[in-house]
């Protein structure tokens, strides 16, 4: 026995090799967590398109239920993942979240240009409102002229 095979001094914890640590890192995650995490992904993405789509077609559409229910389906997400944290997961996995990202960004992309659009319409007419209140006597220009 040489130096190299002598055992640690007791004072010092024997070393591990990464093969001898149980890790749940290295062990498969639970196929029905991540079923179940891929259905809410699918579901997400779905209702994602659907949003996006009406909103590009200009549909009216229910936004607070939009919103519920993508709500729910980051919730749904979050908890999967959180049960996935110290799992293993398969490049599929990664690959429908990356997906679910770049959907989620078409979406925020849609909605942004949604709401300037609300925003617009919402400044015109109520400057409308205010220059039909008004007949310009009480009211400040909106412009002026600074003399220097």
């Amino acid at each position: 026995m040489d130096q190299y095979d002598a055992p640690p001094p007791a004072s010092l914890p024997a070393a591990t090799t990464p093969a001898t640590i149980p890790r749940r890192g290295r062990m498969q995650a639970p196929a029905a967590t991540l079923t179940a995490l891929l259905r809410a992904v699918e579901r997400t993405e779905g209702l994602l398109d659907e949003e996006t789509f009406a909103l590009k077609d200009r549909r009216s559409i229910d936004l607070v239920s939009f919103i519920r229910r993508k709500n729910q389906g980051l919730l749904e997400i979050t908890r999967a993942a959180r049960a996935l944290r110290d799992y293993e997961v398969e490049p599929v996995v990664t690959d429908r979240l990356a997906s679910l990202k770049e959907k989620l960004e078409r979406n925020q992309a849609v909605l942004r240009l949604h709401l300037e659009a609300v925003r617009e319409v919402a400044e015109l007419l109520a400057k409308a409102a205010r220059d039909a209140d008004s007949d310009g006597t009480y009211s400040m220009p909106t412009h002026r002229q600074d003399h220097g």
